[in-house]
């Protein structure tokens, strides 16, 4: 990719980035959010076709005006937001749009031969290509998708925030993965916000702020606190000031608020001059909570305390 740039109304997106990568290897690219690495990725994708600048694949220049066409060179792209079809089998779901026909009907015995092979290349071989999709976990969709975009035998395969709803753990059989698709020659764009994973699986990286690229640095010649300061456009010692605060009084308090099928008995309390965070990994009732905090749903159980006085858990808005 030379001097690509994407505009939407009122703002550059991209401008005039230059992107590079080779078979064998992973190219991270991160930046802060609205720093422009999905949209530079869309376009490679083919997402987008009112670029401009030159893209090129294996040294000829190519105009990707569809995903189609993107899927015709080789381009394959995994995007943070999983695109499985629930209804559907493991199967179905990693040959969609490709399933085998004999005699104008679907061919399960061959739908079943070639989503094993399909699996079995990301180590899933252990599932039953016929189960349903809903049925497996977040760690295994994902693995799945990995999987579906592989059938095509791409050679640049993007993948977009690929460990957001992952444990630890899983990330580690992720990391396995990509290092065993490395090897076999496929090259990997890899876009992360977390920097110690993209030490731990880049051989480069690339920097992004504001639409604009600001570098690529190989993994093992520079530092963690140098890409940061790339990323920001400041110093790590000015992220943040600490300043002296005092915390006071108890201003919400929820004594075990649940929601059945989502969330049970879920306590806490915040206090004034305090920020207090509520994580968990997808599916772990995060929003779900917060849309009963906010009245948009209604609690099955439990007690909200907002300023001393007492709000309905079934209505607390």
């Amino acid at each position: 990719m030379k001097g690509v740039s994407k505009k939407f109304p009122g703002t550059i997106a991209v401008d005039d980035v230059d992107f590079d990568v080779y078979a064998g290897e992973v190219h991270a690219l991160v930046g802060e959010n609205g720093a422009g690495k999905s949209t530079l990725m869309k376009m490679l994708a083919g997402s987008f076709d009112d670029y401009t600048g030159t893209i090129s694949i294996k040294g000829k220049e190519t105009k990707l005006h569809s995903p189609a066409m993107a899927k015709a060179v080789g381009i394959e792209m995994i995007y943070q937001e999983l695109s499985l079809a629930l209804p559907l089998s493991i199967a179905e779901n990693v040959l969609v749009g490709r399933l085998p026909v004999r005699n104008g009907i679907i061919d399960r015995k061959k739908l079943t031969e070639d989503a094993a092979a399909a699996l079995s290349r990301v180590g899933l071989e252990y599932l039953d290509p016929m189960k349903p999709i809903e049925d497996i976990s977040q760690h295994e969709a994902q693995l799945v998708e990995i999987s579906k975009a592989l059938w095509n035998n791409p050679g640049i395969l993007v993948m977009d925030e690929p460990t957001s709803a992952l444990s630890r753990e899983e990330v580690e059989r992720l990391f396995t993965i990509i290092a065993k698709l490395k090897n076999e020659g496929l090259a990997i764009v890899y876009i992360s916000h977390h920097l110690p994973e993209i030490f731990r699986v880049a051989d480069r990286v690339t920097v992004l702020r504001d639409g604009k690229k600001i570098g690529t640095k190989n993994i093992h010649e520079v530092k963690r606190e140098e890409v940061v300061q790339m990323m920001v456009g400041r110093s790590i010692r000015e992220f943040y000031t600490k300043r002296d605060h005092s915390i006071g009084k108890d201003r919400l308090v929820v004594e075990n608020l649940s929601r059945w099928g989502f969330f049970h008995n879920v306590s806490f309390t915040a206090r004034e001059g305090e920020i207090l965070g509520i994580c968990g990994l997808s599916g772990a009732g995060r929003t779900e909570l917060a849309r009963v905090m906010v009245g948009l749903d209604s609690a099955s159980a439990g007690t909200v305390t907002l300023e001393g006085k007492r709000v309905s858990a079934r209505r607390m808005a």
